[in-house]
C-alpha cells in the first residue's frame, strides 16, 4: 500500500477488508495520508477510497474477525439494507474519505426491500425508525435493529418509546438526537463496543452538555463489557452482546425514573 494516492488518484479504489479488526496493517496509509490527498495535487474529483469492512460478533465467528472498531475509527454507518446500498452509493460518490461497515449478523438475520434504480442517502443525516414519546433509544448497525425489537417489547409494557437509527457515526446527527431526547426527557444509547471509550460515549456525553436541561433521568448506555474481546462460546458470547431483552429492560427501569 506504499503508493496507494498515486494508485488512486486514477481510480475510485474499492478495498473490502473482510473484517473490522483485520484493519490495522493498512490503517497507516488511509489513516495518516489519505485526508491529505485534496492538497497533494491529486483531482478532487478523481482521488478516493472507500475501504469497506465488516463489524461485530456473528455467531459464526471463531477467534478472529469478531472486533467492533467503530470507536477509533469513527467512520461512515452502517444500516439495514435499503440505508446500506444508499448509504454504499453515497459513499462511493463522496470525494471526502469514507469508511463503511457491513454488520456480520445482519447478513442473515435483517431483510428489507431495496428499490430498484439509483438512490442515496446523505451522509451524517439520522433516521427515526420509530416515533415515541417515553424515551428514546438510540444505536446504530446491528444494534438498531435491535432497539426496534425492543421498542416493541415495551410498547406491551405500556412505555412509547422512539428509536433513531445513528446510520453515520461522522458526521453524527447531532440535531436528530438532540430533538429526540428533548422530546422524550430520556435516552438509552447503545453499542457493541465495550463500554469504556466506546462510541456511544460519545453521545452521551454531546445529549448530557446540549441537552441537560430537557433531560428527566439520567442518560442509560446498554454495551458490550470491558472484556479485551469477544468468547466464540455461545454463552459467553449472549452474556457479551447486547439484544432487546436488554435493552428493554433498561430503558423500562428509566421510563419508571
Amino acid at each position: 500500500m506504499a503508493d496507494l494516492p498515486e494508485h488512486v488518484a486514477r481510480n475510485r479504489a474499492y478495498w473490502d477488508a473482510m473484517a473490522g479488526d483485520w484493519v490495522a496493517p493498512g490503517r497507516r496509509n488511509w489513516q495518516q495520508d489519505e485526508p491529505h490527498w485534496g492538497v497533494w495535487q491529486i483531482p478532487e474529483s478523481e482521488a478516493k477510497l472507500l475501504p469497506t469492512d465488516l463489524a461485530g460478533k456473528d455467531v459464526i465467528e471463531l477467534g478472529c474477525g469478531t472486533a467492533y472498531v467503530s470507536a477509533w475509527l469513527a467512520r461512515r454507518g452502517l444500516g439495514p439494507p435499503y440505508d446500506a446500498r444508499g448509504l454504499l452509493r453515497t459513499s462511493i460518490r463522496d470525494n471526502d474519505p469514507v469508511l463503511f461497515f457491513e454488520h456480520k449478523k445482519m447478513y442473515r438475520s435483517v431483510r428489507g426491500d431495496v428499490p430498484d434504480g439509483d438512490y442515496t442517502i446523505p451522509i451524517g443525516k439520522a433516521a427515526v425508525t420509530r416515533e415515541g414519546t417515553d424515551v428514546t433509544l438510540i444505536a446504530y448497525g446491528l444494534m438498531a435493529q435491535y432497539a426496534l425489537e425492543a421498542a416493541e417489547i415495551l410498547a406491551s409494557d405500556g412505555v412509547n418509546a422512539e428509536v433513531v437509527d445513528v446510520r453515520t457515526l461522522r458526521p453524527l446527527d447531532g440535531e436528530t438526537l438532540l430533538a429526540s431526547v428533548r422530546k422524550t426527557g430520556k435516552a438509552v444509547v447503545v453499542y457493541e463496543d465495550n463500554r469504556f471509550g466506546g462510541y456511544g460515549a460519545e453521545i452521551a456525553a454531546i445529549l448530557a452538555e446540549e441537552a441537560f436541561e430537557s433531560l428527566d433521568g439520567p442518560i442509560v448506555r446498554v454495551t458490550g463489557p470491558d472484556v479485551p474481546g469477544v468468547p466464540y462460546n455461545h454463552v459467553l458470547e449472549d452474556w457479551f452482546m447486547p439484544n432487546p431483552e436488554r435493552i428493554a429492560e433498561a430503558a423500562r427501569r428509566l421510563a419508571a425514573y
